[in-house]
């Protein structure tokens, strides 16, 4: 009798420690399961604080971007009147009409937000159709870029020349830049519109 006492004092014992040794593993898992949501939720906070930021700052270049290119639309339409003006007057050189709309205006659009958002790995979680549109406009940006180099390069070859057939290439050039930036200008106001509407609760805080 004694020893079925016995055996039932170490059963219980060991049920006891058993039930220990199972509560304290639940609470250490638990613990574990905690850390990494709370891990989870920490991370998912910084992507979202940096999508935020990434967001706001290429909404901040693309305003400035279609501001400064309605200004060069502008600039080279004035550029092509006044070639036109001048054509057949070989009492002014390619320099003097030049001069006369303040020279060659140009200026490199901002693309820092697009740029900061290709470099890291979270491009993959921004709208796809947004991040398409960017990289157009950036292309039509390099291109335009490159109409302008052309421009530089025709001004150096023929800077005081006064011929109507130098004017009237000139004037052609000038009416491709104006091309070029409304092209350019198109991309830009898709990027507006999308930033808008899918991201308005980001631009509202602007």
């Amino acid at each position: 009798m004694r020893k079925i006492r016995f055996n039932l004092r170490q059963y219980m014992a060991k049920k006891s420690s058993l039930k220990k040794v199972v509560l304290e593993f639940s609470a250490a898992f638990m613990g574990v399961l905690v850390a990494l949501a709370l891990n989870s939720w920490k991370e998912s906070s910084r992507e979202k604080e940096f999508i935020n930021e990434v967001v706001k700052s290429i909404y901040q270049d693309n305003k400035l971007n279609i501001k400064q290119c309605q200004n060069q639309i502008d600039h080279f339409a004035h550029h092509v009147d006044t070639f036109s003006h001048y054509l057949n007057d070989e009492s002014i050189s390619i320099n003097e009409i030049i001069g006369k709309n303040g020279g060659l205006q140009f200026q490199s659009p901002s693309f820092t937000g697009y740029e900061i958002l290709m470099q890291s790995d979270l491009v993959s979680k921004i709208n796809y159709e947004l991040v398409f549109y960017l990289s157009m406009n950036k292309k039509s940006a390099e291109l335009k870029e490159q109409f302008f180099m052309k421009g530089i390069d025709l001004l150096n070859e023929y800077v005081y020349d006064n011929k109507k057939d130098i004017k009237r290439k000139y004037r052609a050039h000038s009416r491709d830049l104006k091309g070029s930036c409304k092209n350019f200008l198109n991309e830009a106001l898709k990027v507006d519109s999308l930033l808008s509407k899918k991201f308005p609760h980001i631009i509202e805080e602007i």
